[in-house]
């Protein structure tokens, strides 16, 4: 019984051992060579967070998280997950708010906390 209790409660962890995470290098590289069929403009790729990214030994595939920022500021909900296989991408889905400037009225607005304090 103690053994049945303690496999199901190591169970959720199961897949941490089956991941191990991928250099940055790597993912850029990915991401540079997939830009166009994962829809990625050049300020796209200057304006992301690799949230995580790792290798997936089960599925065999290349995980990586991606969150869109705008001036270094992360957007709120807008994170996409791509799925790569051999170096090309096999899933992507979430997204990623499309010319996000030409959106967002920064004209006019004032810091509300100085530098100095």
């Amino acid at each position: 019984m103690k053994k049945i209790l303690l496999s199901f409660l190591l169970l959720p962890f199961a897949f941490l051992l089956q991941a191990q995470e991928i250099e940055r290098t790597k993912v850029f590289s990915l991401l540079k060579t997939n830009q166009a069929s994962i829809g990625l403009s050049a300020e796209d790729l200057e304006n992301i967070i690799i949230s995580n990214a790792f290798y997936n030994k089960s599925s065999k595939a290349d995980l990586v998280y991606l969150q869109q920022t705008f001036k270094g500021i992360p957007v709120l909900n807008q994170i996409q997950v791509l799925a790569f296989k051999s170096g090309q991408v096999v899933s992507n889905s979430g997204g990623r708010i499309k010319d996000i400037a030409s959106k967002v009225n920064t004209s006019g607005i004032q810091p509300a906390v100085s530098a100095e304090n």
